[in-house]
């Protein structure tokens, strides 16, 4: 993991720009640790795809923290919900799930491989979603298991893609891929685990949407639709669902093998394929993303200055971009915060350094909440947070 030889892994370019304030500031780990090292966020000048670039150390320190890896641990190891559809939330695999239906029409069996499934929490969705399908999940170790999540599942595999047994229907690939070094290789490998009808089911963030996707040091690829799509046809794979609105800040792609182009044959790194205008929007929203991010830090840093001796301050959330607030401020600033305020009833027993989570209702007149989301949620707290008369600084875009 060489410095000097570090290219884009869309186009092979070695010309970058970052932004070494940004770069300077704490990053948070994807289970919503601290992360103690450094890892530089750029963007290629060339097609405009967002990367980390990884040195020694930093590949090294990413590595150590994989290796106490936590999945779920605020909420005793259930999946994240989303709150797109239901005031009560639901679990993100069992809302992208849910449209298999329309994808697959009725399929009454079949072999779904779910690839790095962690713990096991999608396979109750999967098991709702595929019954009578036989289930497999694969996983780099044994570490995160949790035997309560697969009664229904006929086998975990631990190690590499080439250990799972036969071919598959269905491979799912669930926040997969911006954690992979290498993701075009490992999408040629899992496109050989397919049947001759079998299809990848890939979810992957959305940086367009939801920037706080940079502050994760382990996410190593940042993805925007036109990226993605660009390379899973020219790795010799048809698109036949891409969707940005299944997760809001995510992207839902499910992809079958072009055996007439031949899986991988087609992959020319040297080919750029977003025109210059194309390429410099990107970049444009790279340094606003990076901008708006920043200037939200300053924004509650001032406003939380500002609170008189017996005002309250909470953070909104209890995942990333919440953790990547809270890791940012000084040490003076983070003891002014009494806990972060979450919807999701299974965190509530749970602290982060030392700060408990809480219900929306535990706020009060006069309190001061910091909202580290994207503005469509800003603007639904805000209305909420209104009615209690609680002060609001939320994040948004500027420039």
């Amino acid at each position: 993991m060489n410095e000097e030889k570090f290219t884009c892994n869309i186009c092979a370019s070695s010309v970058f720009f970052s932004d070494e304030a940004f770069n300077h500031l704490v990053k948070v780990f994807s289970d919503c640790r601290e992360f103690s090292g450094r890892v530089d966020l750029v963007i290629c000048n060339i097609c405009g795809a967002a990367q980390k670039k990884l040195t020694d150390a930093s590949w090294n320190e990413i590595c150590s923290m994989y290796r106490d890896y936590s999945a779920y641990s605020l909420s005793k190891g259930l999946e994240q919900k989303v709150f797109d559809v239901s005031e009560y939330g639901a679990a993100r695999s069992d809302q992208i799930l849910s449209h298999l239906g329309d994808w697959f029409g009725k399929v009454l069996s079949g072999r779904a491989l779910d690839f790095g499934c962690g713990n096991g929490s999608i396979f109750p969705s999967l098991s709702k979603h595929l019954p009578g399908w036989d289930l497999y999940g694969l996983e780099v170790t044994e570490r995160n298991f949790d035997p309560t999540f697969v009664s229904a599942v006929r086998s975990i595999v631990f190690g590499e893609i080439e250990n799972a047994p036969g071919k598959f229907d269905l491979i799912t690939l669930f926040h997969v891929l911006e954690h992979a070094d290498d993701f075009k290789c490992l999408l040629v490998r899992i496109g050989k685990k397919l049947t001759p009808d079998g299809m990848v089911l890939i979810q992957v963030p959305n940086w367009i949407l939801n920037p706080f996707d940079f502050a994760i040091a382990d996410h190593l690829n940042h993805f925007r639709l036109e990226h993605l799509i660009f390379i899973i046809k020219n790795l010799g794979f048809q698109v036949l669902v891409k969707r940005d609105d299944i997760i809001k800040k995510e992207l839902t792609i499910l992809i079958k093998r072009d055996d007439d182009a031949g899986a991988g044959s087609n992959f020319n790194n040297q080919e750029i394929f977003l025109s210059s205008v194309e390429t410099a929007r990107s970049i444009k929203q790279f340094e606003r993303s990076l901008n708006s991010l920043m200037a939200f830090l300053k924004i509650c840093s001032v406003a939380i200055d500002q609170t008189s001796q017996d005002q309250r301050v909470y953070i909104f959330g209890s995942s990333i971009g919440a953790r990547w607030t809270f890791s940012n401020l000084t040490t003076q600033r983070k003891r002014k915060v009494i806990g972060f305020i979450d919807d999701d009833i299974s965190r509530y027993d749970s602290l982060i350094d030392g700060k408990p989570i809480c219900d929306f209702s535990t706020l009060k007149r006069r309190d001061l909440v910091l909202i580290p989301g994207v503005p469509s949620l800003v603007d639904k707290c805000r209305v909420r947070a209104q009615g209690l008369g609680v002060n609001v600084v939320g994040f948004d875009y500027v420039g």
